[in-house]
């Protein structure tokens, strides 16, 4: 754990995001700065957006509209509580019509109030969800007057055009301490059969379809055993594929699995955390990630860290996380397929090298929150 506080003043944030469950991206990541802000000067007042349900998240729902006018009180009462201690706040933007619109009338009370407003983009597809929303001409206009924009990589920049370019700034994800600990200097052996490991949603939106068909195509020549670890995910609603039906995928793939005769080598072990979760990164040779929209995805910073081969499509940050010869373009199932046959031991064990020297380079936690405060202390009056 780092301790010396690299901050010189203690500076209070209102921090809006979920928190787990479930263990998707933005709740790992609201829960990260949580736990390493204060060894980085910083005081989070933490007001919660959570979702217990991945599978309601984004629907236009009285629950989901109640629940949202729920956590904009609750803002509002913290925002007024603490402006005598807090100067920043700093909040999530989402990209599917409900939670921006939550998210914009957060940002739009914190303005009202005199904070300086952080809005952090994780996902990788804003200029899409843009395109079709009723009240773009709003998310523009808010954006346009927040303090800084955070996104993930520098492909996502060109998204918001809209912006001045010196208001948005490019912050990557990162993972605990506590994971990067477990894997320091562990080393890694492949052997036969090919343990390839699946975390994510079970939908077609994450590729989970499309990586069961590539298997199904090479099960022949290929000895392998393919673990999926995820909750499944019926409808999709963060993101649209013109021509691609997203909805069902995982009774699709399950039908698949059947007809292909892959039973036995498919292995579903439900949503993991803890130890169950880590023992599977160190078991598994492979992390598969084959989805059609990625903003940075925090399994594969894990996979990296833990020094595991990543195969994965070119979308958003992950065409700079990993190796060329290992990315393919979302929905080619048959270079998916191709990808697997190509890879020896060898390859897999320098492919997790490499993994693993370019996250403790890059994504690192503590590169990660030094510019984190950097960008506090920048607004901090």
């Amino acid at each position: 754990m780092h301790n010396e506080r690299v901050g010189t003043t203690e500076m209070g944030v209102l921090l809006v995001g979920p928190i787990p469950p479930p263990y998707s991206g933005p709740e790992v990541v609201t829960q990260n700065f949580m736990r390493l802000g204060r060894d980085y000067g910083i005081t989070y007042f933490h007001v919660s957006t959570s979702n217990r349900s991945n599978a309601s998240k984004g629907a236009l729902s009285a629950a989901n509209v109640l629940r949202a006018t729920v956590q904009v009180i609750r803002f509002t009462y913290v925002a007024l509580k603490k402006r005598h201690c807090a100067q920043i706040a700093h909040i999530p933007l989402a990209q599917n019509s409900t939670g921006v619109l939550r998210d914009i009338v957060l940002m739009t009370i914190a303005l009202l109030l005199r904070y300086k407003v952080i809005a952090h983009f994780h996902g990788g597809q804003f200029d899409k969800f843009l395109s079709r929303c009723r009240f773009a001409w709003i998310v523009r206009l808010v954006l346009g007057r927040v303090d800084r924009l955070i996104v993930l990589d520098d492909r996502i920049v060109p998204q918001f055009g809209f912006m001045f370019p010196d208001k948005i700034l490019v912050v990557p994800n990162t993972v605990s301490s506590e994971w990067i600990g477990q894997f320091a200097g562990v080393e890694r052996h492949c052997s036969q059969p090919l343990k390839i490991l699946f975390v994510g949603h079970l939908s077609v939106a994450k590729g989970f379809l499309d990586l069961i068909q590539a298997l199904v195509l090479i099960k022949e020549i290929c000895n392998f055993e393919l673990y999926c670890a995820g909750e499944v995910i019926v409808s999709e609603r963060n993101i649209a594929v013109p021509g691609i039906d997203l909805n069902d995928g995982f009774f699709r793939a399950e039908r698949l699995i059947e007809t292909g005769q892959i039973r036995s080598q498919v292995h579903f072990c439900g949503t993991v955390i803890g130890e169950r979760k880590r023992e599977l990164f160190a078991e598994c040779d492979v992390l598969c990630l084959p989805s059609y929209s990625e903003g940075m995805p925090l399994v594969i910073l894990e996979a990296m860290f833990a020094g595991m081969a990543v195969v994965a499509s070119r979308v958003g940050a992950v065409i700079n996380m990993v190796d060329e010869s290992v990315l393919v373009d979302p929905g080619d199932v048959g270079a998916l397929g191709q990808v697997f046959l190509n890879l020896t031991l060898e390859d897999l064990t320098r492919l997790g090298k490499e993994n693993r020297s370019r996250a403790n380079s890059f994504y690192h936690y503590t590169q990660v929150m030094e510019r984190v405060r950097q960008t506090y202390d920048a607004l901090w009056v």
